[in-house]
């Protein structure tokens, strides 16, 4: 099934290209910097086709198909569930940055089995299969086997993402106030599933990912190829965190790290 993930991200990461530097239809959700682009709309409906044409091929019906995309896609299915995030990074795509990329993951009764996140614009893949480890796809090279590292705060960096939402946003920077003196720097780049893997990745000194209001399309992939490489997620009262497979609805606040990190982090949560 991973090929089959792999397969609809590349499509979507393709007609995602054929946009960027050349968007002209941008629309607005909640806000002015709440985008939502041509592009997200279209690489969402190649994914869903590629799936169900691809699913239906190998004998499942269409009917136990279901899909959660961020993109006004609810489609409940009784046994296989894919959530996508087509273009996360939306503002940095319609600002002509190219931090962006295309999620997926794959549940099975609500219990995620596999996913991928693919970075077009570097292509690069990044994916995760339940019980077998989370890799990194670069063309030409074996997969490498990704893995979150343990260090002490004062290395660490953390990625984080600053919420269209006040009162996201106000707590987001009494958190950052609380711990900087602490750490080695703090980023934002826009993109929540890449901060993710580059967590996972030993490439770089990312070792923590801060996200203060994020939807389950938000995590859903990146939250098991954490898992796989070794790390954890918690709530900002330290606690584990679990994400519900099946609730469009519900948001989160989240800690993601290696879990002797997130002990050495709970000093400066409420």
């Amino acid at each position: 099934m991973i090929t089959i993930l792999e397969k609809s991200a590349r499509a979507a990461g393709a007609i995602a290209m054929s946009y960027f530097h050349q968007e002209s239809h941008i629309t607005h959700k909640t806000s002015h910097n709440d985008l939502v682009t041509a592009a997200d709309v279209a690489c969402q409906a190649i994914i869903r086709d590629t799936l169900t044409k691809e699913l239906i091929t190998r004998g499942i019906a269409a009917n136990e198909i279901g899909f959660i995309g961020e993109e006004h896609l609810d489609i409940k299915g009784k046994k296989h569930s894919f959530i996508i995030d087509p273009l996360d990074g939306t503002n940095n795509f319609a600002s002509g940055l190219d931090y962006f990329c295309v999620s997926i993951a794959h549940a099975v009764d609500g219990v995620p089995v596999e996913s991928v996140i693919y970075w077009p614009s570097r292509d690069i893949l990044y994916y995760a299969q339940a019980g077998s480890g989370a890799y990194k796809k670069i063309k030409g090279q074996s997969p490498i086997r990704l893995s979150v590292s343990d260090e002490l705060l004062e290395n660490c960096v953390i990625f984080t993402y600053i919420s269209s939402q006040s009162d996201s946003r106000a707590r987001a920077f009494a958190f950052m106030e609380k711990i900087y003196s602490s750490i080695r720097g703090i980023r934002i780049q826009g993109s929540l599933c890449l901060d993710l893997v580059h967590l996972c990745d030993n490439e770089n000194s990312t070792h923590i990912t801060l996200n203060f209001h994020a939807w389950l399309w938000d995590v859903a992939a990146g939250y098991l190829i954490v898992k796989e490489s070794g790390g954890m997620f918690s709530d900002f009262q330290g606690n584990e965190m679990t994400v519900d497979y099946l609730d469009a609805k519900k948001q989160y606040s989240f800690i993601a790290a290696h879990p002797n990190v997130v002990k050495e982090l709970k000093r400066y949560l409420s």
